[in-house]
Order: structure tokens, then sequence, then C-alpha cells
């Protein structure tokens, strides 16, 4: 849990970074601007809502799909286990009635 807790904040401070250390950048798009007083608090309100976010995803509902999928998981191999003996079965039934034939 905390290690991609620490990657999402080194990957917005790194957005910030990049945002204050390259002005070329800024020459083709506002956006980028770092003149602009909006930006920073653009990228810090970014940031807050992406760390929230993920946290209460992380906590309700990514839990809750690896369940389906552990699930899911479970099923596939019990109905390819039930499927290996259907074919089991019915290739001694095959076997069995080809030798009655003879």
């Amino acid at each position: 849990m905390r290690l991609p807790l620490l990657a999402a904040i080194m990957t917005a401070a790194g957005a910030i970074a990049l945002g204050a250390a390259t002005p070329a950048f800024a020459v083709g798009m506002p956006q980028l601007d770092a003149s602009n007083p909006l930006l920073w608090w653009q990228l810090v309100w970014g940031a807050v809502i992406f760390v929230v976010l993920y946290v209460l995803l992380s906590r309700s509902a990514l839990p809750k799909v690896a369940g389906v999928l552990a699930t899911r998981a479970a099923r596939i191999e019990s109905d390819l286990d039930a499927a290996r003996d259907a074919k089991r079965e019915a290739d001694e039934a095959g076997r069995t009635m080809h030798e009655e034939r003879r």
C-alpha cells in the first residue's frame, strides 16, 4: 500500500518539478505556462484529488475486483477439472464400446 502511494506522490512531485523546470515547453502550450498563478493550484489540487481517489479505490473497489477475479479463476479451474474428468470418462466409454464391438 505504501509503495504505490509513494510512487503516486513522487510522480506528482515530478510533474510539478517538470512544470517549473522547463519553461521552454510553455512556449507553444499555454497550459504549461508557469507564470500563470492558476497552474500551481491546478497541479496541487490535481495531486490531492489523485491521492484521495487512489486511497478510496484501493481500499474499497479494488479488493472487490480482486475477489471477483479470484472467484472467477477458481470457477474456471473447477470447470476445467470437470471437463477433464468428463473427457476421461468419455474416452473410457468409447474404448470399452470399441472393445465390445470386436
